[in-house]
């Protein structure tokens, strides 16, 4: 798409000075151009963008109206003379918005997070409640930015809790503020908003929860009392995670026709949730100890309809690659993994997206085995998404570098041949029956999705 790539390029020669021009790096994050590498995806240099082009223009410092300051074009290098200040707080609201999903699911620190900002924030609330543009939307919006102000603040103090201990405490204090939430808009009159507001709200909760697994260790986890508290963090998971994914299977994915065919409306990083939370699940049966028969059901149920959700998107690249990955993920489970090899995180510095990445690295390293030794193969000798299925996976639009390994840290000798799980066999005949109806054999796997 050159036309696409000379547009973008004329946004670096000189300072953004058109609010529409951060309206669609917005829309630019939300649906990237296609790439190899998910870590390719420019999502988060575009909301840096944004982001500073929105404070530049004064969204989140509004002029007062029919002022010198106001009138004054040298105050602003805006060539929109006409922004109004509901203009300009929507478009503030949409960067802490699409910031902090695009921080969430690529592991990043949250772009908008200061006490500054977080006032500002709530001078854009303030603006759109007195607004006649918007008399109907105020209280969902209100509650929306709720959320995300407290999924902002739990994830920038987390992030410097090393015990675990206090880490639970801290946690359990964000995630009771989000249930008040809830319920609080249990009774609201915009009913027809609630189950996207449930979704959101899961979503900031199950992110929090999973920032105490960076807190796993060799060392740790013979911590009788952090043990149990791990045990019940896995339990807290297990729980949003399906909840997460009951609510996406639930919801309306719509598609529009266009002239070019079927345009799969939910952007990317919509959907990248529902893959945590089914690598959520994987790690709960992966390192849980004895989970009840219908808690295994139910987590693997789960990840299976998770698969179905991705699957019935066959030309969105990005989410054929979440299939593939749930494939091997459930191809492990299949065959069993030893816990200990799970006690603590190869993946740990991606914040709450760890645990997600990590799955997909588990998942790479089970298919790299070298059936002559049971070992994994060195890390830059595994085959790559792209290598193995690039029959499967729809075609990017422009040509683009081959995939290269994506770790290059050295990995523990652990064997990782067991014999495989022999709960619910009856359960796993009716997998293999399932996705052979995508035609997936004993192909290798890489961390990209």
């Amino acid at each position: 798409m050159p036309e696409v790539e000379k547009l973008l390029a004329q946004i670096l020669y000189k300072a953004i000075d058109h609010i529409k021009t951060i309206h669609a790096l917005l829309l630019l994050c939300l649906w990237p151009i296609p790439q190899p590498q998910y870590l390719q995806n420019p999502a988060w240099n575009y909301i840096g963008l944004a982001i500073n082009a929105a404070m530049q223009l004064h969204c989140h410092t509004l002029s007062e109206p029919d002022t010198e300051e106001g009138e004054w074009r040298g105050f602003a290098p805006t060539t929109d003379s006409k922004v109004t200040n509901e203009t300009k707080s929507r478009t503030w609201l949409g960067c802490v918005k699409v910031g902090t999903l695009v921080a969430l699911v690529l592991g990043m620190p949250m772009p908008i997070s200061t006490q500054q900002h977080m006032r500002s924030i709530d001078r854009s609330i303030e603006t759109l409640s007195k607004s006649n543009e918007t008399p109907d939307s105020t209280s969902p919006l209100s509650s929306t930015v709720s959320i995300l102000k407290i999924q902002i603040s739990a994830m920038e103090t987390l992030a410097d809790v090393e015990d675990l201990n206090v880490h639970s405490k801290i946690s359990q204090l964000f995630l009771n503020q989000l249930d008040q939430i809830h319920y609080e808009d249990s009774d609201a009159p915009h009913s027809h908003l609630l189950p996207n507001l449930d979704l959101s709200q899961a979503i900031a909760k199950l992110y929090v929860i999973s920032m105490s697994f960076n807190l796993l260790t060799r060392d740790s986890t013979e911590d009788p009392i952090f043990q149990a508290n791990h045990l019940k963090t896995l339990q807290e998971s297990y729980r949003s995670a399906t909840h997460i994914i009951h609510l996406f299977k639930n919801t309306n994915i719509e598609k529009v026709e266009d002239s070019a065919g079927y345009l799969d409306y939910q952007p990317e990083l919509y959907l990248t949730p529902l893959l945590h939370a089914t690598t959520i699940l994987f790690r709960y049966l992966a390192t849980f100890p004895s989970p009840s028969g219908e808690d295994y059901i139910h987590a693997i149920e789960s990840m299976k309809d998770a698969h179905l959700i991705f699957q019935s998107f066959p030309k969105r690249r990005e989410f054929i690659r979440a299939a593939i990955h749930i494939e091997s993920l459930m191809d492990i489970l299949k065959k069993g993994i030893p816990s200990r090899s799970m006690d603590r995180l190869v993946v740990r510095n991606k914040l709450g997206a760890s645990v997600m990445f990590d799955a997909i690295f588990h998942a790479c390293r089970q298919r790299n085995l070298d059936p002559r030794t049971g070992e994994p193969r060195a890390v830059r000798e595994w085959k790559t998404v792209n290598d193995t299925f690039a029959e499967r996976l729809p075609k990017i639009p422009i040509a683009r570098e081959k995939d290269s390994a994506l770790l290059s840290s050295s990995m523990d000798n652990e064997a990782t041949v067991t014999a495989p799980y022999t709960q619910n066999p009856e359960w796993w005949e009716e997998w293999d029956k399932y996705i052979d109806l995508f035609q997936v054999g004993d192909e290798q796997m890489d961390i990209a999705f």
